[in-house]
C-alpha cells in the first residue's frame, strides 16, 4: 500500500515539472520574439534555442526559430525548422510549407521549392503568394533544363541572379522572347497543377458531404500563424 500511495505523488511532481518547463519556455520564446522584432536575430536565435531545450516539440517555437535562421541567411537550417513545424500540427502546415519553399528557393533548389509551394497550396488554396512563387520556381526549372550551365551560377549567387538575368535579357530581343515563352510554359504548368488540386478538393468535399449525411460532422481547423509570445 505504501508503494501505491507514492505513485500519484510522483505523477503530480512530473506534471508540475512539465508545467514549469512550459512556462519557462514561453518566457524564453517571448524574449526571442522581442529580439526578433528589434532585428537582433542572433540574440533571438539564442532565446529560441534555449526554449526548444525545454519544449523541443513546440511547433510554434520551431516555426519562429525557422524565421530567425531565414533572417540570418542560414537557409538550410531554416528549411529543416519549417519542415519540422509543418509536421507539428495542421494549423502551422500551410505557412510552414510556404516558408520552407522560400528557404529551398534561396538555396537554388527550385525542384524542392516547387514541391513545398504545392503542399502549401493544397493546405490553403487561397494562398496567392504560394501560387506566385510556385510559378516562379517552375520558370527557373525550365530555364535550368534549357541552360544547364546557368544552374551553377544561380547556386553561387542566388540574390544577384534575377538581376543578372534581367540585364542579359534586355541586351537581346531574342532572349526576351525566349524568357516570355518559358514564362508562359511555366504558367501553363502551374495552372494545370492548380486545376488538379481543385479536382482533389472537390473530391474531398464530396466525401465530407456524404459523411455528413450519415451523421458524421467534420470540423475544419483554422489555419493560424505561430503566435507572438
Amino acid at each position: 500500500m505504501t508503494f501505491l500511495r507514492w505513485a500519484p505523488v510522483l505523477l503530480t511532481a512530473f506534471t508540475l515539472a512539465q508545467t514549469l518547463h512550459a512556462s519557462e519556455a514561453k518566457k524564453l520564446a517571448g524574449k526571442g520574439t522581442d529580439a526578433y522584432n528589434k532585428k537582433d536575430y542572433q540574440k533571438a536565435s539564442g532565446y529560441y534555442g534555449k526554449a526548444l531545450e525545454l519544449e523541443p516539440k513546440s511547433g510554434k517555437i520551431i516555426f519562429n526559430s525557422g524565421d530567425v535562421f531565414y533572417r540570418l541567411e542560414d537557409y538550410s537550417r531554416a528549411g529543416e525548422a519549417f519542415n519540422s513545424a509543418a509536421a507539428a500540427g495542421p494549423s502551422l502546415h500551410p505557412k510552414a510549407r510556404y516558408n520552407e519553399g522560400n528557404a529551398y528557393f534561396m538555396q537554388g533548389d527550385y525542384q524542392k521549392a516547387a514541391a513545398s509551394y504545392r503542399a502549401a497550396i493544397l493546405s490553403d488554396p487561397k494562398d496567392a503568394n504560394a501560387k506566385f512563387n510556385l510559378q516562379r520556381a517552375l520558370e527557373l526549372l525550365l530555364e535550368n533544363k534549357k541552360n544547364p550551365q546557368q544552374k551553377d551560377k544561380q547556386k553561387q549567387d542566388q540574390k544577384k541572379d534575377d538581376k543578372k538575368k534581367d540585364n542579359q535579357n534586355k541586351n537581346s530581343g531574342g532572349q526576351d522572347k525566349k524568357k516570355k515563352r518559358q514564362k508562359d510554359e511555366a504558367k501553363a504548368q502551374a495552372d494545370r497543377l492548380l486545376e488538379m488540386m481543385k479536382e482533389k478538393e472537390k473530391s474531398a468535399a464530396n466525401k465530407e458531404i456524404q459523411n455528413a449525411r450519415f451523421g458524421n460532422k467534420l470540423k475544419r481547423e483554422k489555419d493560424e500563424a505561430a503566435e507572438d509570445w
